[in-house]
Formats: C-alpha cells, sequence, structure tokens
C-alpha cells in the first residue's frame, strides 16, 4: 500500500505518511517520536532507549536492541558474528527461540529449541514489505533491520525507512558528489538502493579500485570493477570492489595483486591516469581511484609519457573521490623534470591565481596542467628537491570537477589538503 497524503518539514524529513503514522524530528535529523513512542539517542547518533507506554520498554547498545519488555517480562536477544541469534522471552528462564534468515538477512522465522517452527514463516515484497501479518517476537525484519511495531518503518542506523513506500522518511545526509551526477539512479535522496533492493553497498577496500564502464553488471558496479561474493557476517552477496595492491610495499617492479587472486603490472601517466593491466587477461583498467586511508602505492611513469621512468608515492584520494582520483608525490631526475615540464603546460600567474581560490592549492608557486580531453587531467605542483606534488583530476569534465572542488571547500577537505602541500621555489 503506499501513502495517499503526506508531509515534510523544511529539510525534507516526512511528519506524516499518510497512513495513520505521524512523526517529530530533533535537531540531528533524526525521528525523535512516533505515534506515542519516544526515540533517545547517543553523541554518536546510534539509538539508545525507546519508550512507549512503559518508562522504556527497550534497551539498547552499540545501536543495537538488546533487550525488550514483552508481556510484563523482559526478553533478552543475543547474537553472534551474523546477527541476532536467539532470543530468550519469558522471565528469562523460558526456552530460547532461534532466528532464520533468508541470503539477504531477512528474518524469516524463529525455530524451537527443538527445531519446531515458532509462529509461522515471513515472506517479503521485494523493497521488505511483508507479504503476510504472521507475528514473531523477532525485532529483525528485512535485511536484518529492527521494525518498530508503532509505526512499522525500519531503523537503519542514519535514517528511517519505510517498507510500504520502498523509500527512506528523510532525504540522504551525505552531500551530492561527482559519481552521483553521472548516475540518475542516485538523484533521488529518497530512493533505497538505487531503486533496485538486491543491490548492496560494498565494503571499503585498500590502494586502488579499478574503473569499468560497462560489460557484466556482475563484475561491474557503479562504475567500479568487482565481483559479488557471500558474507557470512550479513548472510547476504555483496558487490566487492576489485581492491588492487603492492605484492611488495617496497618495490612497485614487483607488480600487484588483487584480493581474488589476479596479479597486475601498473603505470601512471598523463591521460590515463593510473593504469592496471591483468597479467592473465591482458585487460587494462585505467582511471584507477586511490582509497583514502590505505597504503601508500608506488608506481613508475609509463614509457613515452611525461613522467616517464619518474617514480610516484601514491598516498591520498585529495578527501574524495569527486575532487581527483588520487594524489601523488613524484620524484626523478632534473632531467626527467625537465622532459615533464616541456610535455605539459606551465600555468600562468592568473591561472594559478585562480586555482588557489579552491583553497587546496598554493597561490604562488610554479603549476603545470595536462593530459585527458581537456588538457587538465593532471596537476603538478612544484615543491622541494627533485619531487613534485600532483594529483589526477576527479573528472576530466570541468562541470563536474568544480562541482567536487565546491563540495570540498564546504565540507573542509580542501583546506586540509592544502595543508598537507609543501610548497617550494627549487629544485
Amino acid at each position: 500500500m503506499r501513502p495517499s497524503t503526506t508531509d515534510h518539514d523544511a529539510a525534507g524529513n516526512l511528519l506524516a505518511d499518510g497512513l495513520g503514522n505521524t512523526f517529530t524530528w530533533d535537531a540531528n535529523e533524526m525521528i525523535s517520536s512516533s505515534n506515542g513512542t519516544n526515540y533517545y539517542y547517543d553523541a554518536e547518533g546510534d539509538r539508545v532507549g525507546k519508550s512507549g507506554s512503559a518508562p522504556t520498554d527497550t534497551i539498547y547498545f552499540g545501536g543495537r536492541p538488546v533487550a525488550r519488555l514483552a508481556g510484563g517480562a523482559w526478553t533478552d536477544l543475543i547474537y553472534g558474528a551474523g546477527g541476532l541469534l536467539a532470543e530468550v522471552p519469558g522471565t528469562q528462564t523460558g526456552a530460547p527461540l532461534y532466528r532464520m534468515t533468508d541470503p539477504l538477512g531477512s528474518s524469516v522465522g524463529t525455530l524451537s529449541s527443538t527445531g519446531a517452527l515458532s509462529g509461522s514463516i515471513q515472506d517479503y515484497a521485494p523493497f521488505g514489505e511483508l507479504f503476510n501479518g504472521s507475528s514473531t517476537t523477532d525485532p529483525y525484519k528485512f535485511t536484518g533491520k529492527e521494525r518498530d511495531a508503532e509505526s512499522g518503518n525500519d531503523y537503519f542506523g542514519a535514517r528511517y525507512y519505510a517498507s510500504t513506500a520502498g523509500r527512506w522518511l528523510s532525504p540522504d545526509p551525505i552531500f551530492g558528489e561527482a559519481n552521483r551526477v553521472l548516475d540518475p539512479q542516485q538523484w533521488n535522496m529518497y530512493a533505497y538502493a538505487r531503486n533496485n533492493p538486491l543491490s548492496i553497498t560494498d565494503p571499503s577496500g585498500m590502494d586502488f579500485n579499478l574503473k569499468c564502464s560497462d560489460g557484466d553488471p556482475m563484475t561491474c558496479n557503479s562504475g567500479y570493477q568487482g565481483q559479488y561474493v557471500y558474507n557470512y557476517d550479513s548472510n547476504q552477496f555483496e558487490f566487492e570492489r576489485t581492491k588492487v595492491t603492492m605484492n611488495d610495499l617496497t618495490d612497485p617492479s614487483a607488480g600487484y595483486k588483487d584480493q581474488f587472486g589476479e596479479q597486475y603490472t601498473g603505470t601512471f601517466d598523463q591521460d590515463k591516469g593510473v593504469s592496471f593491466t591483468n597479467t592473465t587477461t591482458g585487460v587494462t583498467s585505467s582511471h584507477s581511484q586511490f582509497i583514502n586511508g590505505s597504503d601508500p602505492t608506488q608506481l613508475i611513469g609509463a614509457p613515452g609519457s611525461a613522467f616517464a621512468g619518474m617514480k610516484a608515492n601514491f598516498f591520498d584520494a585529495c578527501g574524495s573521490s569527486s575532487s581527483c582520483q588520487g594524489r601523488f608525490t613524484l620524484y626523478g631526475t632534473k632531467d626527467q623534470f625537465q622532459i615533464m615540464e616541456s610535455t605539459l603546460q606551465k600555468q600562468g600567474k592568473f591561472k594559478t591565481l585562480v586555482d588557489g581560490l579552491s583553497f587546496a592549492h598554493p597561490f604562488n608557486t610554479d603549476q603545470w596542467k595536462g593530459g585527458g580531453p581537456n588538457n587538465n587531467y593532471v596537476h603538478m605542483i612544484k615543491a622541494p628537491g627533485y619531487h613534485m606534488d600532483g594529483h589526477f583530476e576527479g573528472s576530466t569534465d570541468a562541470g563536474l570537477h568544480a562541482f567536487g572542488t565546491i563540495k570540498d571547500l564546504f565540507d573542509g577537505a580542501a583546506f586540509g589538503e592544502r595543508g598537507k602541500l609543501i610548497p617550494g621555489n627549487d629544485y
């Protein structure tokens, strides 16, 4: 059933869903009460309490319920690595009930200690709405998230979700990124899982993610290469991006590997950024994305490029992938730097000043740009000694790059990047 009448506040938070549910919101854009039930949160934003007719009818730890008041007695909830395992009902001396889940982690029923089904099997529509009205004491429903009995909505931690509408009750709190502009399914700030309830958020990785533009959707998801793997902790298949790291952290000539057992050679140039070639298939993936917080990765410049024979130590993603694909310190001889300077285009003082307005770049050091369709894909900035500070832009499209730069300016990433820069006047 879809809501017929809805209302939102100025921040876009749902006030009434047309199904009889009403909501009030706190200053952190989280529901503070609904239909006579109050919700309480800690400083981290995790729910720590929930109360209705009783002073406290649910106790939380780490954002998930650990005890519930039902029928005048407390029920303990027992967890394992994969989520909720069992419930000890009544006076805490009753027989436990064991939880069953489907491949998405949704609760489908509970079993007694003898293996008998307690209640009936629960079936779900694609967006999580129950097909039947069967009841279970298990508080988790769709994808293992807690469903509030008073509203029928699911608590996901950062937001609340209405399975009846397949939509979030509040807009996405994450500021728009350049990749959203290229992915229309992400323009709707209330849509669940890009309107595909089987899509899974991938885990973070290390070093570089490999880009892709088309092909098999099982190996190319949201512009990144990877594979669907079964996560035994969440009891569901998840798309895991390919993550490439060095075989030897001190020697780039030793090659690179991914978590799936594939081997690669790697290089970088001014037109394709960082490229990795699979030694088995011969397929090359360019414009690879460095992952913030991962280990530094060393690569050698491609023969014939502006960086031929030079070594780059990649260590950062400039705060976000929307502004750059990888930041690096470039090392080489004086002759190699002279070749680089003659290949790239030196910026005039006015352009350098304009770039400085991003607050991520200095105003008064020599800078070079080049590569890509607009000749501005790589950006080099002089630093002391026989090295330079450089980065590959997050997009070769000027509009998308400007979008990412504005984002970094507002969220403070630009100031942080400038603090990492070491400007200088001489080699």
